[in-house]
């Protein structure tokens, strides 16, 4: 496991976790599709993630990242995001309990209260993260942008 600060300086996983972020985002957006950006543009969509908090999984054999999970700050100073999550193949959905429990752990060891995230169902990457946590959802916002 490496954190997002580990890689910063490294282009090539940097260009490949954007591809991987880019390729999840779009397949779980079929219905609204986000705009054409480059990957340098969608780097910038995550930088202001928690460089310590937010991580990565690589493959041991060829170090290919195969999972990954974002955190951000929150409205409020006591709590963090969940931000992004994904992992480049499917059997691979349960490694994001994995990370998401090394969120918890970071944000109980630097005195946050409270982890919020928005879990849109027609993301397997966010329900995945979603089952982790025992409450009850709040009703469901059907969004579009046009």
């Amino acid at each position: 496991m490496k954190s997002l600060k580990d890689i910063m300086d490294n282009q090539q996983l940097m260009e490949q976790l954007t591809a991987l972020v880019k390729r999840n985002y779009e397949e779980t957006h079929l219905a609204n599709p986000v705009a054409d950006l480059s990957l340098k543009e969608w780097q910038q969509l995550y930088d202001d993630a928690i460089l310590e908090g937010s991580f990565l999984l690589c493959n041991p054999i060829n170090q290919n990242i195969i999972a990954y999970s974002f955190l951000h700050e929150a409205e409020y100073e006591t709590e963090l995001e969940i931000g992004w999550s994904g992992v480049d193949q499917l059997e691979h959905l349960p490694l994001l309990q994995v990370l998401t429990y090394n969120q918890i752990t970071y944000a109980k060891r630097n005195g946050y209260a409270a982890l919020i995230g928005e879990f849109d169902t027609t993301s397997p990457y966010a329900l995945e993260i979603l089952e982790l946590f025992p409450n009850e959802s709040c009703p469901v916002w059907i969004t579009f942008q046009g």
